[in-house]
């Protein structure tokens, strides 16, 4: 029982004490780098929350409450915080995205335009859609910058980084599976024909032959002047 009552303690005391540093921040950065990220009516009323909160935290009440009051106050206020936070992060990183994915659409272009015979089984068929999705693309950056330019910064943009993101990697599925086919094997060379013989080597053989054949004829007719004559037979007296 006494571990449970300590655990509920320093909970509480650490969603306190992430209410109270979420407040002293939030109060000098509206004033500073989010400044720009809020519209003066939402600065003030922000502001305002902001002192209620702190206020509230050091009287009675916030001094001495339950854990989820705590989390409710901080999340009431980042409901006002998160949204300049999150136009401040698309602001700087926005630039960043669009840059890898143009340089991205020109390398593809690149390949899919290059004559280099290690790309030249690429099909034009091939080089065409690769094509297609590169202008694809650049024609959805352009309309949407075009429409984000329009923007306050203290406005929700338009076209974000994640945007961005989403779109490169649908470049990349469509286009890299194309260019980054290995050329095929080259089919193996046929085996070389026999080497024909030489003039000399053929007569060669012809007489080699032509003396085997006299030899062969010349042993048969000494096996058959040798051969023993058969005696005449004799008739039978009668």
């Amino acid at each position: 029982q006494m571990a449970l009552q300590d655990k509920v303690i320093r909970e509480t005391t650490e969603k306190r004490n992430d209410l109270e540093t979420y407040i002293y921040q939030m109060r000098d950065q509206i004033i500073d780098r989010l400044a720009p990220f809020l519209s003066m009516d939402a600065k003030e009323e922000f502001k305002k929350q902001l002192e209620e909160a702190e206020e509230w935290l050091y009287s009675d009440e916030g001094f001495d409450t339950v854990k989820s009051a705590y989390v409710t106050k901080l999340g009431d206020l980042k409901g006002m915080g998160d949204p300049c936070v999150r136009r401040e992060y698309e602001h700087l990183n926005r630039e960043k995205a669009q840059k890898e994915l143009s340089q991205r659409v020109e390398e593809y272009k690149a390949l899919a335009n290059t004559t280099d015979d290690a790309f030249a089984h690429i099909t034009e068929s091939e080089r065409a859609k690769v094509k297609d999705e590169c202008k694809a693309t650049l024609d959805w950056l352009y309309e949407a910058l075009d429409k984000q330019k329009d923007k306050e910064l203290y406005e929700d943009p338009v076209l974000t980084t994640g945007d961005i993101y989403t779109k490169n990697q649908v470049l990349y599925n469509v286009c890299n599976p194309i260019l980054s086919r290995p050329k095929p094997a080259p089919a193996p060379a046929p085996a070389p024909a026999p080497d024909a013989p030489a003039p000399d080597a053929e007569k060669k053989n012809e007489e080699s032959e032509n003396k085997m054949d006299e030899g062969d004829d010349k042993a048969s007719k000494e096996e058959g002047d040798s051969a023993p004559m058969e005696a005449e037979p004799t008739d039978a007296k009668a």
